[in-house]
C-alpha cells in the first residue's frame, strides 16, 4: 500500500517534471519569437520615418504633376528645332503663364529630369 502510493507519487512527479520541461521549451520558443519581433519593430521604426518623408515628396510631386505635364508637353511640341538659349526663354515664358494661372508645378522645372530622372539624364 505505501509502496503503491510511493510509486504513484513518483509517477506523478515524473509526469509533472516532463510537463514542466515542455512548458520551459514553449517559453523559450516564445521568448525567442518576442526578441525577434522586438528587433523587427525597432528596425522598422527607422523605415517609418523614411516612408513618411517619401510620402510627403510623392504628395508634392503628385500636386505639381499638372503643371509639369503642361510644361513638358509644350517643350516637346515646340522646342525641338531651337537652340538651347531660345528653349530656355520659351520655358521661362511658359512658366510665367503657368504661374499666372496658379497651376502648381515644380520650381526649377527641368525637362530632362521630368522625362527620365536625374540619374538617367546624367548618363546621357
Amino acid at each position: 500500500m505505501v509502496a503503491e502510493k510511493l510509486a504513484n507519487l513518483e509517477r506523478q512527479f515524473n509526469e509533472t517534471n516532463a510537463e514542466l520541461q515542455q512548458f520551459k521549451e514553449v517559453l523559450d520558443k516564445l521568448q525567442l519569437m518576442i526578441d525577434r519581433g522586438e528587433k523587427l519593430v525597432s528596425g522598422l521604426a527607422g523605415e517609418k520615418t523614411r516612408w513618411e518623408a517619401t510620402l510627403i515628396d510623392l504628395d508634392e510631386t503628385f500636386i505639381n504633376s499638372i503643371g509639369d505635364c503642361i510644361l513638358a508637353a509644350a517643350f516637346m511640341s515646340y522646342c525641338g528645332p531651337f537652340p538651347s538659349e531660345y528653349r530656355d526663354s520659351l520655358i521661362a515664358n511658359w512658366v510665367n503663364v503657368v504661374d499666372m494661372h496658379k497651376i502648381p508645378y515644380t520650381q526649377g522645372f527641368n525637362f530632362a529630369e521630368f522625362m527620365a530622372g536625374a540619374a538617367q539624364a546624367r548618363a546621357w
